[in-house]
C-alpha cells in the first residue's frame, strides 16, 4: 500500500499540474479493464474512459483512490506529456 502521506512538496505540485495521465496504459499493461477501476472508485465507465483518454484529469482525491487501488505511487501514474506529442 501506499504511503500518501511520505509525498513531498515537489510530488504534490507535480499532482495539481497534471495534465497527462498514464491510467489507461497502467490498466492496459495489467489486463484490467476501466470498466473494473471506475467500479472501484465509484464513478461511470464513460468518466473513467475520457480520464484513460487524457480528456478529464482526475482530481487529487480520485489520483489517490486510484493510486491505492492499483498499488502504486501516485506520481507513477502521471506522465511527462510526451506521450501527447505521439498522437
Amino acid at each position: 500500500m501506499v504511503n500518501t502521506k511520505s509525498i513531498s512538496i515537489l510530488e504534490l505540485k507535480k499532482l495539481m499540474a497534471i495534465k497527462y495521465n498514464r491510467i489507461g496504459e497502467i490498466l492496459k499493461g495489467r489486463g484490467s479493464t476501466q470498466t473494473w477501476l471506475a467500479k472501484k472508485i465509484g464513478i461511470s465507465p464513460p468518466v473513467m474512459n475520457k480520464i484513460c483518454l487524457n480528456k478529464l484529469q482526475p482530481n487529487l482525491e480520485r489520483l489517490f483512490k486510484i493510486a491505492e487501488i492499483l498499488d502504486v505511487h501516485p506520481c507513477e501514474l502521471l506522465g511527462d506529456g510526451k506521450e501527447e506529442s505521439k498522437k
